[in-house]
């Protein structure tokens, strides 16, 4: 594995039970709401870690120019289920290239690769 990468999904552009190393990178979660952009990524990696990094400089936030940042464990259970935190089942599908989740019966919207690399994501809040 890189030390950094960019994109996500592995070599899959559709996958109904995608392994860790397909979902493997870096994703676009970012948002509109009210008209403001919330700017949001997901980071995969395939040592089982998920960090997720929040732009606090965005339209929505409107606060600091960095990043506040948290990092989960992710777990692979097969058939594209995830552990999340030790907490949270989570289904993942690769569609179109994209990542979708689905919680509780819940399905996101669809998570594009991002071309960021995770160094890009910087620098970090220390708020």
């Amino acid at each position: 594995m890189r030390g950094e990468f960019s994109g996500g999904g592995g070599d899959s552009v559709n996958n109904t039970s995608p392994f860790l190393v397909d979902i493997a990178g870096v994703w676009n979660n970012s948002e509109t709401i009210d008209g403001l952009t919330d700017e949001v990524y997901l980071v995969i990696k395939t040592n089982g870690t998920v960090v997720f990094y929040d732009y606090m400089g965005d339209s929505f936030d409107a606060e600091a120019n960095c990043y506040m940042s948290f990092t989960e464990t992710i777990s692979d259970l097969g058939g594209g289920d995830f552990l999340v935190g030790g907490n949270w089942t989570v289904h993942l599908t690769i569609s179109s290239g994209n990542l979708i989740t689905t919680f509780d019966g819940i399905t996101d919207p669809p998570m594009p690769p991002s071309s960021l690399l995770e160094s890009d994501l910087a620098p970090i809040c220390d708020f």
